[in-house]
C-alpha cells in the first residue's frame, strides 16, 4: 500500500524492505515524545479511554498466529492548573494511541498507570474495572444509548 502511494503521488519507486526501514527509523525518532505523552495520560487528572478492535495481521512479525488486535486510546480533558496562577491557562489536551493483542485489564492499566489517580470517562467494559467506582465516570453517548433503548 505505501509502496504503491509512494508511487501514484511522488512518483518514487520504493521497496518494501525500505518501508520497513524508514517505518523503523521515524518510530525511533519519535519514542521519547510517546514515552512523554503515555506519562502525561498516566499522571492526568481526567481521561478517557476506549477501545476498538481491527485486524493486525502479521504484518510486523509480531503475531504469527494473526490474533485480532485492540487499539486504544487514552485522551486527557483539558482543564485549568490550579498550579498556575492564572486560571486562564489551560493544561494541553492529550491524545495517546496503543496496539495491543488484548482487551484485558493488563491493556487497561498498561494504558492509564498502573497508578492511576484521576477521573475514568469510559464504557463499562470490564478491563477498567480496577479503577474505583467513584473516581469511573461513564460515557454519556453510551448512557444516551442506554437511555433510547429503555424509553
Amino acid at each position: 500500500m505505501v509502496q504503491s502511494a509512494m508511487q501514484e503521488v511522488f512518483g518514487i519507486a520504493i521497496s518494501l524492505g525500505t518501508v520497513n526501514k524508514l517505518r523503523f527509523e521515524a518510530s525511533d525518532a519519535v519514542t521519547t515524545c510517546v514515552d512523554e505523552a503515555k506519562q502525561y495520560i498516566h499522571c492526568s487528572k481526567v481521561v478517557g479511554a476506549d477501545e476498538t478492535s481491527f485486524n493486525q495481521a502479521n504484518l510486523d512479525g509480531c503475531n504469527p498466529q494473526q490474533r485480532k488486535a485492540w487499539l486504544w486510546v487514552a485522551v486527557t480533558t483539558p482543564h485549568a492548573s490550579s498550579r498556575q496562577s492564572r486560571p486562564t491557562q489551560w493544561l494541553p489536551l492529550v491524545t495517546f494511541f496503543e496496539i495491543a493483542l488484548t482487551r484485558c485489564t493488563q491493556a487497561a492499566e498498561n494504558l492509564l498507570g498502573e497508578n492511576f489517580g484521576g477521573i475514568l470517562n469510559s464504557d463499562r467494559h470490564g478491563a477498567y474495572n480496577w479503577v474505583e467506582l467513584e473516581r469511573r465516570q461513564l460515557c454519556w453517548a453510551h448512557l444516551r444509548r442506554e437511555f433510547i433503548k429503555i424509553s
